[in-house]
């Protein structure tokens, strides 16, 4: 969509829901210029930041992946808020908020195959049960994540059930007097840009550190790590290492940051 719009002539800026805010009765964002490539790895370019008012674009689009949640719906409000000053929104925050993308087949019951929406495991294993040859996934998922084909007969159908979300509750990360800095280890191959949306622990995070940066998508997933962590708006380091590599210099740097900081710490 995007390289078919910059086709045409248009101009595509960039920006994400934590951009946009309401001051005075106007609805602005901190938006970024937007050039997209051919190329499917290193497909676009980022200009410098700047801000504007929605209604100053000839269209707004929201393109929100999953979950619906509260961000979610206050995201529409404001959005409502700048239609009401002239912007152009595709499509309208009331209906994208309402419409909801999984339920929305509640509305065609004649078109549907048979359905269940639940988090109730023991109505789960009846339906699969009834049914023999089933496709579970969850409400919140999105690109494909956490989508199961379980058959009646399937040893892991627990598990699988487990996985798309029944039965698992959140579990919260706190500091205390154990923990005073949190570590998150990922390698490059955590798929497309848009799941590291879903990775709360981006959000938790101290330091990140990407393992396996001799990779070849290594320097696209940092830089792709970095904007994600950009948008917490806090002082998070992000480190490169090749765990084994002998005395790897992104593997030292870790050790000295995580030193440092537990000695100063123990200095309080």
């Amino acid at each position: 969509m995007m390289r078919a719009a910059q086709a045409r002539g248009h101009t595509l800026f960039a920006l994400e829901q934590s951009d946009v805010f309401w001051q005075d009765g106007i609805t602005c964002a901190r938006v970024r210029a937007l050039t997209v490539t051919p190329d499917n790895h290193e497909w676009y370019g980022m200009g410098e930041p700047l801000v504007r008012p929605l209604s100053s674009f000839s269209a707004v689009l929201m393109r929100k992946d999953p979950p619906f949640d509260m961000e979610y719906v206050y995201s529409t409000y404001v959005l409502e808020a700048a239609e009401r000053e002239g912007a152009r929104v595709y499509n309208r925050p009331r209906a994208i908020r309402d419409h909801n993308e999984k339920m929305a087949i509640a509305q065609f019951r004649e078109f549907t195959a048979p359905t269940l929406v639940t988090r109730d495991a023991e109505l789960l294993n009846e339906f699969i049960d009834t049914h023999e040859d089933v496709i579970l996934k969850p409400l919140d998922g999105m690109g494909g994540a956490s989508i199961f084909r379980v058959r009646e007969a399937d040893p892991n159908r627990n598990v699988i059930i487990e996985t798309v979300g029944t039965g698992q509750e959140a579990m919260p990360f706190q500091k205390n007097e154990i923990v005073d800095q949190m570590v998150l280890v990922m390698n490059p191959d955590y798929g497309s840009r848009l799941q590291l949306q879903k990775i709360v622990m981006l959000d938790l995070a101290d330091i990140v550190v990407v393992n396996k940066s001799d990779l070849q998508r290594a320097k696209t997933a940092h830089t792709e790590i970095e904007q994600r962590l950009e948008q917490n708006r806090r002082d998070q380091r992000l480190i490169d290492t090749v765990a084994k590599r002998h005395r790897d210099p992104g593997v030292d740097r870790l050790f000295d940051l995580v030193l440092g900081k537990t000695q100063q710490r123990r200095k309080r």
